[in-house]
């Protein structure tokens, strides 16, 4: 039997579920698709990453993959698109924090309907956790909540120039973790 028909089988096979062919084909394309991974993305564990949720995919729609002869450029093309898409949607997230620091340098309060985005809150608050307590304290109450820097130090027990000072500092070290990033 040749290895176009064995893969053939095993395809098969994993079209209807089977974990014995899916752990073969495991096995046997992890380390050339992990390599053209990390050949692409230049970063061990975004190809590990992306591989890992890419083999997830493939066992979860085991069942709906279609009928294919020659397995290995299937995989290979399946993980390109996987690792374009994560490409594109890192590319709109990095868009979607450097708007938010923008609205940040212009105004003193981030609009309503951009804080209300939650997938947007999501990527930011996490940010957030690079600060020190106090730090993330001030940043939310002023940009968050819209709390005048007076107000802040009122509540807060200090001087308006202190509370001034931390979230310029709080936004010079946010920003540049998102230059690292």
């Amino acid at each position: 039997m040749s290895n176009v028909e064995n893969e053939t089988i095993i395809w098969s096979q994993l079209r209807k579920a089977d974990p014995e062919a899916f752990q073969i084909l495991y096995d046997k394309y992890w380390t050339p698709l992990f390599l053209y991974a990390y050949r692409i993305l230049n970063n061990k564990q975004e190809a590990q990453d992306i591989l890992q949720l890419f083999f997830s995919d493939l066992w979860e729609k085991s069942a709906t993959l279609p009928f294919v002869t020659d397995i290995r450029p299937y995989l290979f093309r399946g993980l390109k698109n996987r690792i374009l898409n994560s490409i594109r949607d890192k590319q709109i997230e990095e868009k979607q924090i450097a708007a938010f620091y923008e609205v940040l340098d212009e105004t003193d309060t981030i609009p309503d309907d951009l804080m209300h985005d939650i997938t947007f809150k999501d990527k930011i608050i996490p940010l957030l956790e690079i600060l020190p307590p106090r730090m993330q304290e001030v940043l939310q109450m002023h940009y968050l909540h819209g709390i005048s820097v007076t107000d802040i130090a009122d509540e807060l027990g200090s001087a308006p120039q202190t509370i001034r000072n931390q979230l310029n500092i709080a936004l010079k070290r946010l920003r540049e973790k998102l230059v690292v990033r």
